[in-house]
C-alpha cells in the first residue's frame, strides 16, 4: 500500500543513517528476510525498504495496485544506492510470486544502471567478472549476476536448522549448519518467472 511504502521509506532511512552514523559510511548491503504472514499484516513495509535502499519506487495503478518499478534518481535519492540481498520463506514464494517478480525486475534495472554510488552495479559487476573468469557465458554471468533473491527450491518449505541444530551431536563445527541452510535456501529467484 502507498502508506506501507512511506512507512517503508523513513524505517530504511534511519536505518541507514543509523549505520552512518555509527561507521561513518554508508552500507554496501543489507539482508532482508520476507514472510508471508509478516507482509499481509504490514502490507509491503519491508519490501518497501528493500525498494527504497535500492532507490527504486513502485508505480501504482488507478485502483492501487503495484504495476511496476522506477529508478529514483541519483540526486533525488540524495545518497548511494545499497545492495540487498533477500531471503524468502517458501510460503512467501508461493502466495507472492508476482512481488518476487517485480522486485528481481527492479534489482536487475539497477544492477545495470553504471553510476557513482550504485553499489548493486559495483556488486553484480565483480561478480560477473568472477562468473566468467570460472567459465560461465558472457548472458550466462550476466543473469546470475543481478539474482538478490534466495528461497527454498519450489514446492519445499523450511530452513532445516531447527531439526541441525537438534542434532548437535551431529556436528562440531557451524559450517555444517551454514552448508545445510545454503542448501535449503539457495535457490535463485530472478526476474525470467
Amino acid at each position: 500500500s502507498k502508506e506501507a511504502y512511506e512507512t517503508g521509506i523513513k524505517v530504511i532511512e534511519q536505518t541507514i543513517a543509523d549505520y552512518r552514523a555509527k561507521h561513518g559510511r554508508y552500507p554496501d548491503k543489507l539482508a532482508f528476510s520476507l514472510w508471508s504472514l509478516e507482509t499481509m499484516r504490514h502490507h509491503g513495509a519491508l519490501e518497501s525498504q528493500i525498494l527504497h535502499a535500492m532507490g527504486v519506487k513502485p508505480l501504482w495503478n488507478r485502483q492501487g495496485n503495484i504495476s511496476g518499478t522506477e529508478i529514483i534518481p541519483y540526486k533525488e535519492l540524495g545518497r548511494p544506492r545499497v545492495d540487498v540481498v533477500v531471503s524468502a520463506t517458501g510460503l512467501y514464494r508461493d502466495a507472492f510470486p508476482n512481488v518476487m517478480l517485480w522486485m528481481a525486475d527492479a534489482i536487475d534495472k539497477v544492477a545495470k544502471l553504471k553510476e557513482e554510488g550504485n553499489s548493486i552495479y559495483d556488486n553484480a559487476q565483480a561478480l560477473k567478472t568472477e562468473l566468467l573468469q570460472a567459465g560461465k557465458d558472457e548472458s550466462e554471468a550476466d543473469y546470475l549476476s543481478s539474482i538478490r533473491i534466495f528461497s527454498n527450491e519450489s514446492g519445499n518449505y523450511g530452513t532445516g536448522l531447527a531439526a541441525g541444530s537438534l542434532a548437535s551431536d551431529t556436528w562440531e563445527e557451524d559450517g555444517k549448519l551454514a552448508d545445510l541452510y545454503l542448501r535449503r535456501m539457495g535457490y535463485m529467484f530472478g526476474n525470467d518467472e
